[in-house]
């Protein structure tokens, strides 16, 4: 399949198709990142409680309910 072939089906797509495509292309290109998998190591290894963000503190940082 061709990327203009892609690109034509995506056109169509209704907002939140897009929206599922967007995010879908965005984290593809986070897992291919060396550089973000780096930070997300660190991230997930650090023992320090002062670096760590509570529940309600993750919800505001990622709109979450």
């Amino acid at each position: 399949m061709s990327v203009q072939c892609i690109k034509d089906q995506i056109a169509l797509l209704t907002e939140p198709e897009l929206r599922e495509v967007s995010v879908f292309l965005f984290q593809l290109r986070q897992t291919r990142d060396p550089e973000h998998q780096s930070l997300l190591e660190r991230r997930l290894s650090d023992r320090n409680r002062a670096n760590w963000l509570t529940l309600s503190e993750f919800q505001d940082r990622v709109g979450g309910a």
